[in-house]
């Protein structure tokens, strides 16, 4: 059989698999076994669309229920998810699968609702992201999009409030299962509300990508109880107010030559209520004696207190994480703004009689 025929035969043989919908039905399920094992979902849908050209690899799904369930028997550290999904685009790669880059190069996902559950996850201080191992085959996704997404968020405090979480448009050039969080941070665009407040996060400078990239999150209204719930000194002290809060966060240009990724926060406290513990025993970094004094000006002074504080985090932490807490990062910030408390306190607080007069009648009257 010459190579022409053998061509033609395989043509023929692609064409008839193709009319008969079964290469539409492999690739499916091969996406979703693929999308399965990845991200330990359940994962169903109702139908399923390929684009009329075939070539471009892209099928859309619709009516899409995601489902992490409470194994049986129970386990103590757990997160569910139950999640409805109206349509997923997907691009799939064969090349990009040779390439060890997973099934799914490009992923596009519209109208998520559903809950986020929490409440049965706990902290295991020996466990690290690090600790996770790596597959040839891991997801590399180079386009994603988020849009319309509302879901309620439970917490792993049973204490906590849930919030209710809204995701207009996220746009992130590059997710990898290795790097997902520091991917996310990367996002172009993320526009949303949290728990009420608005939320944004952009690039500040895009004309200047060759120098590094300076990336702003804006928050305003935000209720500092779900900051300070498990912070320690002054942030962890907060139990009444608001926080309004600018993130600066500055992404090199090639993370390989740095050792840290850089935060710089601008932060306005209002209305906020100061409540130390006498026996706090977190507080490393600000003696017990001067708790009270600090919360007393502060509690004096809670119509509106700006802060200015920075902090880094080494970029080995954003190996295999996933989430804020796996890169330290509230504690982190929980220390750079409650140094910024400090400071203020420090260098405002009453020297002359006059002041203390002045600042005792404040307490008083507060």
């Amino acid at each position: 059989m010459t190579g022409v025929s053998i061509l033609i035969a395989l043509s023929s043989t692609l064409l008839f698999l193709y009319n008969s919908g079964y290469i539409e039905e492999w690739f499916n399920k091969r996406a979703f076994q693929y999308l399965e094992k990845q991200t330990g979902l359940n994962i169903t849908y109702q139908n399923s669309t390929w684009a009329k050209a075939l070539s471009k690899g892209v099928f859309y799904l619709k009516n899409v229920t995601v489902i992490r369930p409470e194994p049986v028997p129970p386990q103590e550290n757990w997160c569910i998810f139950e999640l409805s999904i109206d349509k997923i685009r997907l691009k799939i790669s064969p090349l990009w699968f040779i390439l060890g880059r997973g099934w799914v190069k490009e992923m596009k996902v519209q109208g998520v609702r559903g809950v986020v559950d929490r409440r049965t996850e706990w902290k295991d201080p020996s466990w690290k992201p690090r600790n996770w191992p790596i597959f040839w085959g891991d997801f590399h996704f180079t386009n994603v999009v988020v849009q319309d997404c509302h879901f309620t968020l439970y917490f792993p405090e049973a204490s906590q409030r849930a919030v209710s979480v809204f995701i207009e448009v996220l746009k992130c050039p590059r997710i990898r299962r290795r790097y997902l969080l520091y991917d996310v941070i990367c996002s172009t665009r993320i526009d949303g509300v949290f728990d009420g407040c608005r939320l944004a996060y952009r690039e500040l400078h895009p004309e200047r990508q060759n120098e590094g990239r300076e990336m702003m999150l804006r928050i305003y209204g935000l209720g500092v109880d779900l900051l300070s719930k498990n912070a320690s000194g002054p942030l962890g002290w907060m139990t009444e107010g608001e926080m309004d809060m600018e993130v600066q966060v500055m992404l090199p240009t090639d993370v390989e030559r740095v050792n840290n990724i850089h935060f710089n926060f601008f932060t306005r406290l209002n209305r906020v209520v100061l409540s130390p513990s006498l026996f706090d025993q977190e507080i490393d970094y600000i003696s017990n004696a001067i708790a009270l004094p600090i919360a007393r000006y502060f509690n004096a002074y809670k119509r509106s207190i700006q802060l200015s504080s920075q902090m880094q985090l080494p970029k080995e932490h954003f190996d295999r994480s996933w989430s804020l807490a796996d890169i330290e990062f509230w504690d982190a910030m929980s220390e750079a703004i409650s140094d910024s408390l400090t400071d203020v306190y420090n260098k405002n607080r009453p020297t002359s009689i006059k002041e203390w007069w002045q600042y005792i009648w404040k307490t008083i009257t507060a």
